[in-house]
C-alpha cells in the first residue's frame, strides 16, 4: 500500500501547480489536490470504502502456513482498481480583530484579499507569519514529507506480510480527518520554528541555521519575542486565584484562632452558657488525656480550662504505662497495681473511659470501707 500519485493545482499560482485541472475539477475558490494510492494488500474481509475498495475475491496461501509446513488456502479480498484517487479541496481564511475576514479561497489568493482587512503594521506582520505557517501545511508538502506514513490504513497491516484486516466503510473520511489534524500540528510547529528554528547539520560544515534569513521589518522582529508555547519545564497559574486562596485561607485561619477565644472570653465575663463551655473544654483531646493521667496520680496541672493543659512542675518525668512507681512520685494517693487497670486494694472500677491513646484508662475507684 502506497501513495503513488500526488498533484496540486493552486489558485493564482500556476508555477507551484503540478497540473491543470479539467473543468469537472476546476474551482474558483479553493486549491485542488489529487492523492492516488495503489494497493497490492490482501484483506481478510471485503472493504467497501470508496478509496480503499477491495471486493475481488480469491484463494491464496496463508503465509503463516509455511512456518507450520502445511498448506492452507484462505479466501482474501484484493483491490478493485490499480489506482484509486481521492480529490481534496483546500481553503483558507484570515480575519482581523475588526471582524473583517477574507473570503474562503486558495492559499495564494489570500494575500491580495488581506489588503481589505485594514491591518496595522503589527497585524500585517502577524498575518505574514501565519500565512507562511499555512503554506507549510498544504497537502502537497505534508505528503512529500511523510509519504505513505500519512495513511491510517497502514495500522491495519500485519507487519510486512502484505495482509490486512478489513477497513471501515468510511475509511477515507478518517484519512481526511487525520491529514487535516496533521496540517494543524505542522502549523503550530511552523510558528515555533519562526522564533526558535531547529539547528540541524545538513552536511559537514553546513548547518540549517546558516540558511535562515533574518527579518528586517521591525514588527516581524518583534514577533520573535512574543510567541509563547506550552513548556513542560514551566507552569502557568492565575495570580488572582492564588491571591484569593492565600487571602481567604489566611482569613479562615485567623477566624478559627480568634473566634473560639473571643467567645470563651465573653462567656467567662458574662456567665452565658458556662456549662456548655465547660463541656466543650473537658471533651477536648488534651483535656481527656489530662484526666486520664490524673486518674493515675500524675499532677498537678494548670490550664484545665484552656485548650492545652500543662503540668505545674518543670523537668519532671513520668511513665504512662505500667510503671506505677513513677506515679507515686506525684501523689501518694494514686492507685496501685501490677498492671494497667488492676487495682491493688479493695475496690471496683465503675467506669472506663478510653482516650486518644490506648495506653491510658480512666478508672473511677470506690472504696468499700
Amino acid at each position: 500500500m502506497g501513495l503513488t500519485r500526488l498533484a496540486s493545482a493552486y489558485l493564482q499560482n500556476q508555477n507551484s501547480s503540478s497540473y491543470t485541472p479539467i473543468p469537472a475539477l476546476n474551482t474558483t475558490d479553493s486549491d485542488v489536490t489529487l492523492i492516488g494510492i495503489s494497493s497490492n494488500v490482501k484483506y481478510i474481509g471485503n472493504t467497501t470504502d470508496p478509496w480503499f475498495k477491495a471486493i475481488n475475491q480469491s484463494l491464496m496461501l496463508d503465509p503463516w502456513s509455511k512456518a507450520l509446513n502445511r498448506s492452507i488456502l484462505d479466501l482474501v479480498w484484493t483491490a478493485s482498481r490499480d489506482l484509486s484517487v481521492l480529490g481534496c479541496t483546500e481553503q483558507y481564511q484570515f480575519c482581523s480583530p475588526l471582524k473583517r475576514c477574507t473570503p474562503l479561497t486558495g492559499l495564494y489568493a489570500t494575500p491580495p484579499a488581506a489588503t481589505s482587512l485594514g491591518l496595522s503594521a503589527h497585524q500585517l506582520a502577524t498575518f505574514q507569519l501565519l500565512w507562511k505557517a499555512a503554506r507549510s501545511t498544504v497537502l502537497q508538502s505534508e505528503i512529500a514529507l511523510l509519504g505513505s506514513d500519512v495513511l491510517l490504513a497502514k495500522d491495519a497491516l500485519c507487519g510486512d506480510t502484505g495482509w490486512s484486516s478489513r477497513l471501515p466503510d468510511r475509511q477515507w473520511e478518517l484519512e481526511a480527518f487525520n491529514m487535516h489534524n496533521i496540517s494543524l500540528a505542522i502549523m503550530q510547529r511552523a510558528v515555533v520554528e519562526y522564533t526558535s528554528p531547529t539547528d540541524i547539520e545538513i552536511r559537514p560544515g553546513l548547518r540549517s541555521l546558516q540558511h535562515i534569513v533574518r527579518p528586517t521589518d521591525p514588527e516581524a522582529l518583534r514577533l520573535c519575542g512574543m510567541v509563547k508555547i506550552r513548556s513542560a519545564d514551566h507552569t502557568s497559574f492565575r495570580v488572582l486565584g492564588l491571591v484569593l486562596i492565600l487571602v481567604l485561607g489566611s482569613g479562615f485561619i485567623v477566624l478559627d484562632f480568634v473566634l473560639a477565644r473571643a467567645v470563651g472570653w465573653a462567656q467567662t465575663k458574662t456567665g452565658w452558657r458556662l456549662y456548655k463551655r465547660a463541656e466543650w473544654v473537658d471533651q477536648s483531646t488534651l483535656q481527656l488525656q489530662r484526666q486520664a493521667l490524673e486518674g493515675r496520680g500524675i499532677g498537678p496541672w494548670t490550664g484545665k480550662d484552656d485548650d492545652v493543659p500543662v503540668l505545674a512542675g518543670y523537668r519532671r518525668t513520668f511513665s504512662s504505662t505500667t510503671d506505677w512507681s513513677a506515679a507515686q512520685a506525684w501523689s501518694s494517693a494514686g492507685p496501685r497495681g501490677t498492671e494497667l487497670g488492676v487495682l491493688g486494694r479493695q475496690g471496683s472500677a465503675q467506669s472506663v473511659t478510653p482516650t486518644q491513646s490506648s495506653e491510658f484508662l480512666l478508672l473511677d475507684q470506690r472504696n468499700d470501707g
